[in-house]
C-alpha cells in the first residue's frame, strides 16, 4: 500500500522532472511527506501552520498539488535565509498553502519585475 501511494504521489507531481531541477533528495523528501499524509486516517488531526486540521482536509488540498507547486515550495525553501527549526512542519505548511498562494506569488513577482523595468527592451535600458 505504501509503495502504491508513493508511486501515485510521484506521478501526481512529475517526480522525475522535479528531480532534474532540485535533485533526488529534495524531491524524494517532498514525496515522502505527501505520502505520509495520504496514508493517515481521514479523521486524524494534523497540525499545519499551528492550525489543527483533520487529515481529510489536508489530503484534499494535497490532491491539488502538481509539479509547479512542488517546484515553488523547493524554490522558496532554497531562497529562504531564516532559520527553520522544524523543516518537516515548514514544508508541510508550504505544500498545504501552495495551491492557494502560488498564483499571487507569481503575480507579485511580475509586478515587481515590471516596476523595475526588467521587461524593457534592451535598447531602452541605456545599455
Amino acid at each position: 500500500m505504501i509503495d502504491k501511494m508513493r508511486s501515485d504521489v510521484r506521478a501526481q507531481v512529475d517526480y522525475e522532472l522535479v528531480c532534474e531541477q532540485f535533485g533526488d533528495a529534495d524531491a524524494g523528501a517532498i514525496c515522502e511527506f505527501v505520502t505520509e499524509i495520504f496514508l493517515l486516517p481521514p479523521e486524524q488531526e494534523i497540525v499545519i501552520a499551528k492550525q489543527r486540521l483533520c487529515a481529510e482536509a489536508v489530503q484534499a488540498r494535497f490532491r491539488l498539488l502538481k509539479r509547479e507547486h512542488v517546484e515553488y515550495v523547493l524554490d522558496c525553501l532554497a531562497k529562504n535565509t531564516t532559520e527553520i527549526k522544524n523543516i518537516k512542519s515548514y514544508i508541510l505548511a508550504a505544500l498545504y498553502n501552495a495551491p492557494t498562494t502560488i498564483d499571487r506569488f507569481f503575480a507579485a513577482k511580475v509586478q515587481h519585475d515590471a516596476a523595475r523595468g526588467a521587461w524593457d527592451e534592451p535598447n531602452n535600458r541605456g545599455g
